[in-house]
């Protein structure tokens, strides 16, 4: 269990781009909940490790995965607005992943930050409201918005847009192989939160 903070002194940045689930606040489990809720509402179930081996994956590309990969007729639009109301009623339970806090709380005030995610974003807002950080952040960017989700880098891009930087002045921080890409891509400097994060 790793805890230590986040090193950030060898990078040159103008302002922060925060991925939300995994990187801000701690919801893999409320997720794979209120997943588990939709389906079983057409009558299916995920598994835990088939859903934690494809976390940053968008909901409905999650959901389109599922259902190709097993074959089944999964009504995925119906599914993925079921499994947001679930994970609303649960959002309240949403806890802060300590490391990344530790970075809101440094520099908060003293350069622009922003959200960008892959949620949707009325999940994104409730989230960030469970956590106390929904006022942190200048900007914040959603699959909503961006349309295109990540490993694109659009929602990247139209994080550092209405922070009015340039991409390369802008540090990401992400937990999933596909937010990595992403902001690689948006030619941004990124840092793997993974190792910092509580399990």
């Amino acid at each position: 269990m790793v805890v230590d903070d986040i090193d950030i002194t060898g990078f040159s940045f103008s302002g922060l781009i925060f991925d939300c689930d995994g990187t801000l606040a701690d919801t893999g489990e409320l997720h794979l909940r209120s997943f588990q809720e939709a389906l079983a509402q057409q009558g299916f179930a995920m598994d835990a490790d088939w859903y934690h081996a494809r976390g940053g994956l968008a909901r409905v590309e999650l959901l389109q995965c599922f259902r190709s990969e097993f074959g089944i007729d999964l009504d995925c639009r119906r599914a993925a607005w079921q499994s947001i109301a679930a994970f609303g009623a649960m959002a309240s339970r949403v806890r802060p992943i300590a490391a990344t806090a530790r970075i809101i709380e440094q520099f908060q005030g003293e350069i622009p930050m922003a959200v960008a995610s892959n949620a949707e974003r009325p999940v994104v807002l409730a989230t960030l409201k469970a956590i106390g950080m929904l006022e942190a952040f200048s900007a914040i960017v959603t699959i909503t918005e961006a349309i295109v989700p990540k490993p694109a880098p659009r929602v990247f891009l139209m994080a550092a847009d209405l922070l009015r930087l340039p991409p390369e002045e802008c540090l990401v921080f992400e937990d999933s192989a596909e937010g990595l890409t992403a902001a690689l891509a948006a030619r941004m400097k990124a840092v793997d939160v993974r190792p910092y994060r509580t399990r």
